[in-house]
């Protein structure tokens, strides 16, 4: 992001001043004084503000008869992104008619800037993802998103989540990208999406099930390892009433049921058909599975 200050003589002190205050925020700009009327080169101001994205005007006491000064504010705040006036004195009405942003003190002024930073390099970012994205063939949809996992392209993935889909997004029947990742036994996409802070106990809307019980569903063992690792809740329990233990017996996962009997679940919490895992356990003649449940 390219901010350029526009000064009037007798502002220096000021300007060093806010030169202070950005830096101890890593916001960088370039300062220029304008000189008394009819000293400007035109053509030189002109690649001036063309270059910036951003502008801030600090105007003196004689700046505001000065026709360089009006075009200066015209032509940044219909050029740049984001104009700031922060003025020693009341602005003139000719002035209220530029879309200035009015800062009272230059800490509001340094935070403002700041935050403009942070969003234009977001901005940045979600360029570069788009192109490299349209580049590689891939539907800007939360479709595409989810086609990645199914087809293990963890690098396309981390350009959706860099374009700007949530890690918590769901899709039409209320599936998260967490459950996709898990049900596909996605290790890698799981990872991604919870080093990225998606939320580790969000409920699918088809089964009513967490990420947890999903992995567990399909004895991935990894997977469970992972989420019980991040604290994820063991006792949700889906629109059947299972929980993730009865889930993984179901699997007929013994890695899976130990560990999870090893993180606090409770073997006799009891699904709508009031089956508990010890009761799943010997319906599908699950020995050894059993003997473990028996011991808890």
């Amino acid at each position: 992001m390219n901010i350029i200050v526009l000064y009037s003589p007798g502002r220096e002190g000021e300007v060093i001043s806010l030169a202070a205050l950005l830096h101890t925020k890593g916001v960088s700009f370039q300062a220029e004084k304008a000189e008394p009327p009819g000293t400007q080169n035109w053509k030189i101001w002109i690649e001036r503000l063309r270059s910036a994205t951003y502008s801030v005007f600090l105007p003196g006491p004689e700046s505001w008869d000065s026709p360089f000064w009006l075009w200066a504010a015209g032509y940044a705040c219909g050029a740049h992104e984001k104009s700031y006036l922060h003025s020693l004195e009341q602005v003139q009405a000719v002035f209220h008619d530029f879309h200035f942003l009015r800062c009272q003190t230059f800490e509001e002024l340094a935070q403002a800037l700041l935050e403009d930073e942070r969003h234009w390099e977001q901005r940045q970012l979600q360029r570069a993802a788009e192109a490299e994205l349209i580049l590689r063939d891939r539907e800007i949809s939360l479709t595409g998103a989810i086609s990645c996992i199914h087809d293990d392209l963890i690098d396309d993935f981390r350009l959706y989540l860099q374009y700007g889909f949530s890690v918590n997004s769901k899709d039409r029947k209320g599936v998260g990208l967490i459950h996709h990742a898990a049900r596909c036994g996605k290790i890698e996409f799981v990872q991604l999406l919870l080093d990225k802070n998606a939320d580790p106990d969000m409920i699918s809307d088809d089964r009513g099930n967490t990420a947890l019980m999903d992995a567990a569903a399909i004895g991935n063992i990894e997977i469970v390892k992972l989420l019980l690792d991040r604290g994820c809740n063991l006792e949700v329990m889906s629109k059947n009433g299972q929980t993730a233990l009865v889930l993984a017996v179901g699997a007929k996962s013994l890695e899976c049921v130990r560990l999870l009997l090893q993180h606090g679940a409770d073997p006799r919490k009891a699904d709508k058909l009031g089956l508990d895992a010890l009761g799943y356990a010997k319906v599908l003649g699950l020995e050894d599975i059993l003997a473990i449940l028996k011991q808890v």
